[in-house]
């Protein structure tokens, strides 16, 4: 199975007042992540499934990704949860061909760390509308899942790629 991790496009600041699950993308989030959405489309083959964090930015970006490959979005409370393992474990109920996860910063990094190098040390920093694909190698279970590591791009990389 091929997984690629896309973290949210650029969302509003946190402020007070402003529950951090109903931050939305910005005007700019939204440009630039639909232009991001057009170049992962160069460089994967159609996805199968599309999850995303219940959280707004999270939900607005999948809804960008589900316009271009349409597909309609699965919610996934597992990727707002703010911890890497359920990142994985999320990733563990799907088995199928190209998977698209959508959802936050540090568990999409950390999340890709463990499935590829067992650790996580924080080498891997998805940048807003940016995104990392990897291929599972073996899985018996969550917690000796592995995968390799195909390709990291930053936003302006995809974007690019969309011409």
């Amino acid at each position: 199975m091929q997984i690629v991790l896309f973290r949210h496009g650029i969302a509003v600041p946190r402020s007070p007042g402003l529950r951090d699950a109903k931050r939305a993308l910005t005007d700019e989030g939204i440009k630039k992540t639909r232009k991001a959405a057009e170049g992962l489309q160069t460089l994967i083959a159609q996805p199968n499934v599309l999850l995303t964090s219940p959280l707004l930015r999270a939900r607005q970006t999948a809804d960008l990704l589900g316009k271009r490959f349409d597909l309609d979005p699965i919610e996934s409370p597992l990727l707002a949860e703010g911890r890497p393992t359920s990142v994985v474990k999320a990733l563990g109920e799907h088995e199928t061909g190209v998977l698209i996860a959508v959802g936050h910063e540090p568990d999409l990094s950390g999340a890709a760390e463990l499935l590829c190098f067992r650790t996580m040390k924080w080498q891997i920093q998805l940048k807003k509308a940016g995104a990392v694909c990897m291929q599972t190698v073996s899985r018996q279970s969550d917690a000796d899942a592995s995968a390799e590591l195909l390709w990291l791009a930053t936003p302006k990389m995809l974007r690019e790629l969309a011409g």
